[in-house]
């Protein structure tokens, strides 16, 4: 790829999103056409649905039940009728005897499963015939779905909520809402097996415009990854409407106490911990002054029980709230670099995770070289040599001749633990040895470049190979594939 149509490609991506950001409120006509146009100029995001959200979120007083209503508008950018939706549906996983399931077979009898029931759904007000398979909910249509045409398609359910360590679900005094209402397959999922979502967590969307309501209790607390555009009380309960954003995903924490929701001085951080916000302003800082922008309208950075260090969707980061000193630190990092590179710069398939959240976590570590803590890279960046190493030499005892690709399937990793060494750590040693074959200056370029090329939409590992060697120089491109 030149360096031509790599310029053409990002003009056509700012363009594009400039025009559903501008346009989605003025004109719903005018943002259809937008998304045509994407689906003309950046054929590589593989997009073949455009969606909207509008959904209203009412939650119990005690946590354990929640009653959705959602809407979708979805537009057919495809050249072919469509006549079935499908939806992931994250809520099914955390059932009892779900297959697969959220929860690992060990500890599936630690926690108290959730239930998920479609009240109904409906296409442009014409009932729609349902079916579930796995996390997928399958909608098909009363009418064909031509090319270019939109349909409405509306979704009520109840879930009552399980408790959980994961994405969502209630643990302690926290209600996590995330994972908890169907979301539109915008693009074919062919090399994605159901355990790839759940222990990878891609996003198969495409960023959508949202608009989220919530009702929760007047004596709880709430951090969105929208702004929130106003609370109004009615009775005992507290309406919060958010502004429209464009995001991969929706979500939310609620709190049963009315804890605060502190905000940075630049208002675009909040947190419930000062810790964390302190944490999150100077990755924030670092962050911006690489890329020269942040891509959401808020962060908001929140501790809670979780299993994972942390879970960062677009907008909003979950911080194990066990966790204390440089591990602290380390996840806010990662979380907050995450914002960049896998929440706004998606990849395209499970093999192109390392451009994803390789490259975000490379990004953690590189922190340090922003704020000129070189002893703190180097130490880093050692010890991810040292676990590739470790790793490698262990899965050589099984499997001889076993290499350490970060350009894998999923489907050949074994464990988390492997798959999280191979993409993370082995991500960040094809970095580090960049940098020192071709300079900070170089490849500070080179990142921006990457993530300029690919956010909001997807990105191939061919597609980031190419990129990111367009500015090192050709040499780098055999350096990346040999190593990936």
């Amino acid at each position: 790829m030149n360096g031509k149509k790599i310029k053409t490609k990002i003009g056509a991506i700012r363009k594009i999103f400039a025009l559903a950001v501008s346009l989605a409120v003025l004109s719903a006509t005018a943002l259809l056409v937008s998304g045509c146009n994407k689906k003309n100029e950046t054929a590589e995001d593989g997009s073949e649905l455009y969606a909207e959200y509008d959904i209203h979120v009412a939650v119990e007083r005690d946590f354990k039940r929640i009653y959705v209503t959602e809407k979708v508008n979805v537009t057919n950018l495809s050249d072919d009728a469509i006549e079935k939706l499908e939806f992931d549906m994250f809520a099914f996983a955390y059932e009892s005897g779900a297959d697969p399931s959220a929860y690992f077979k060990s500890e599936q009898s630690k926690w108290e499963k959730g239930e998920t029931l479609i009240g109904g759904v409906s296409a442009n007000g014409l009932p729609a015939e349902v079916e579930r398979d796995g996390v997928c909910m399958r909608v098909t249509l009363p009418r064909a779905l031509g090319a270019d045409e939109s349909v409405e398609i509306g979704i009520a359910f109840t879930s009552a909520t399980p408790t959980s360590p994961l994405r969502y679900g209630r643990e302690g005094d926290a209600l996590k809402l995330t994972d908890f209402y169907p979301v539109l397959r915008t693009c074919s999922a062919a090399s994605e097996s159901e355990e790839y979502s759940l222990i990878a967590h891609p996003s198969r969307t495409s960023v959508s415009i949202y608009n989220m309501s919530y009702s929760i209790s007047k004596n709880v607390a709430i951090a969105t990854n929208q702004p929130i555009k106003s609370i109004q009380e009615n009775g005992e309960t507290v309406i919060v409407e958010c502004e429209k954003s464009n995001l991969r995903e929706a979500g939310a924490v609620v709190w049963s106490d009315s804890k605060e929701i502190r905000r940075s001085s630049s208002g675009r951080l909040l947190s419930d911990s000062d810790a964390l916000l302190g944490c999150a302003e100077s990755a924030y800082t670092a962050f911006y002054s690489l890329t020269g922008e942040f891509p959401f309208d808020v962060l908001s950075v929140v501790a809670v029980p979780i299993n994972e260090d942390f879970v960062a969707i677009s907008g909003l980061v979950l911080i194990n709230e066990k966790l204390s000193g440089d591990r602290l630190k380390n996840a806010v990092l990662n979380g907050v670099a995450a914002q960049y590179f896998g929440c706004a710069a998606g990849t395209a398939a499970d093999t192109d995770r390392w451009a994803g959240e390789g490259t975000a976590y490379y990004l953690g570590e590189y922190f340090s070289i922003l704020t000129g803590d070189e002893e703190t890279y180097t130490t880093a960046t050692a010890n991810d040599s040292r676990l590739t190493a470790s790793m490698t030499e262990e899965m050589s005892e099984y499997y001889p001749g076993y290499a350490l690709h970060p350009a894998r399937s999923i489907s050949e990793y074994l464990t988390v633990n492997e798959y999280e060494t191979t993409v993370r750590c082995g991500t960040a040693l094809i970095y580090d040895r960049l940098r020192k074959e071709y300079g900070d200056k170089k490849l500070k370029k080179a990142i921006v470049r990457l993530y300029d090329y690919a956010k909001f939409g997807r990105i191939t590992s061919d597609e980031a190979a190419e990129v990111l060697s367009s500015e090192l120089g050709r040499g780098a491109q055999d350096t990346i594939r040999s190593m990936l």
